[in-house]
């Protein structure tokens, strides 16, 4: 159902579309571009964070069958079994749980991809491109302008879905073709530089 509608810059969890994908598109971005700057974001306890009100309304919008609906109710209310007690949850998904990669690309496919493809990239001045692999990602601007309001919209952006920034794991770096003087220099670096994957 949902393969269809994820967008390029969705990796992870999806046919063919692994972590040296992401690696690969993004070292093509930087590489070719004209990125001058690189926003590399964390989301802070995502998978504890999710809002299952939030979730349940992203796939209502797709998916017509209540039963489904239902039953992935059930599956996020479920809860955590810790030393034999059941600890019901009402928010997140459990983290290596058999559904919860494709849910993480379903909330963030509505709270980020699309709002970055169809609102932001709509309203800056230079070039820029997303590239997110299941609840990392980086966002690669022309324009430091751009990439610091990018940064303040997406604080509030996440924030509205119950998410918020690591302030420790989320940095705003010079980088690229101007700044590493070669199309190797930075692909090297993005290689060496970013954590984001490992």
């Amino acid at each position: 159902i949902y393969e269809q509608d994820f967008l390029p810059c969705s990796f992870g969890g999806r046919p063919e579309l692994s972590a040296h994908h992401a690696l690969s598109t993004l070292n093509e971005v930087i590489s070719g571009g004209t990125t001058g700057w690189v926003l590399e974001a964390d989301l802070k306890n995502f998978f504890g964070s999710l809002s299952h009100e939030w979730m349940l309304r992203f796939i209502a919008h797709r998916v017509g069958d209540p039963r489904l609906i239902s039953l992935i109710r059930r599956w996020l209310k479920a809860g955590v079994l810790e030393n034999g007690a059941v600890h019901p949850s009402d928010e997140g998904t459990p983290q290596g749980g058999s559904i919860s990669v494709l849910l993480s690309n379903v909330y963030l496919h509505y709270v980020l991809d699309l709002w970055f493809e169809r609102v932001v990239k709509t309203r800056l001045r230079g070039e820029a491109r997303l590239v997110r692999y299941i609840d990392d990602f980086v966002i690669c601007f022309q324009y430091r302008s751009d990439a610091l309001q990018v940064e303040e919209a997406l604080r509030h952006r996440l924030g509205k879905f119950g998410l918020t920034l690591e302030p420790s794991k989320t940095k705003l770096v010079e980088f690229g073709r101007s700044h590493s003087g070669t199309r190797a220099n930075a692909a090297e670096t993005a290689r060496r530089h970013f954590t984001f994957w490992v």
